[in-house]
């Protein structure tokens, strides 16, 4: 048996909640970043586009370089050219509801990564007490 495999034994009962917090701290960190790497934007091209997109959208034609689904900012881009001629109190509804929903999953998992970070050093100390006990 490694050393590594002996501390972790002789660390107890609470050592199991530790290893599957921090399975879960790793996960949910890979998948973050995977997410936010997937999601980046090129803001210089963004902007170069966005005078030619508006031009369609005013023509009452789809901007063909906003239909890849890319970054937030992309996203929220393309849902407000989809609606300029609506009215204003109804394109800006729109536009927040679209932002809410990026936000949302931007922030995905982000309750897990709190309770994790609040609770792992909880159990740390528990277990530092009860094997000192």
């Amino acid at each position: 048996m490694t050393l590594a495999a002996e501390w972790f034994l002789k660390g107890g009962w609470i050592m199991w909640p530790l290893l599957l917090l921090s399975v879960a701290m790793v996960a949910v960190g890979l998948e973050r970043a995977i997410y936010f790497w997937r999601n980046g934007c090129n803001h210089a091209s963004l902007l170069r586009e966005l005078p030619c997109a508006f031009e369609c959208a005013r023509e009452g034609r789809r901007p063909a370089c906003l239909e890849e689904n890319g970054s937030p900012l992309r996203q929220i881009s393309r849902v407000y050219l989809d609606h300029l001629h609506y009215p204003r109190s109804e394109r800006h509804k729109v536009v927040q509801r679209e932002g809410d929903r990026l936000l949302r999953e931007s922030t995905k998992h982000q309750r897990l990564l709190g309770l994790t970070a609040q609770v792992a050093p909880l159990l740390g100390l528990l277990g530092t007490v009860t094997g000192l006990v």
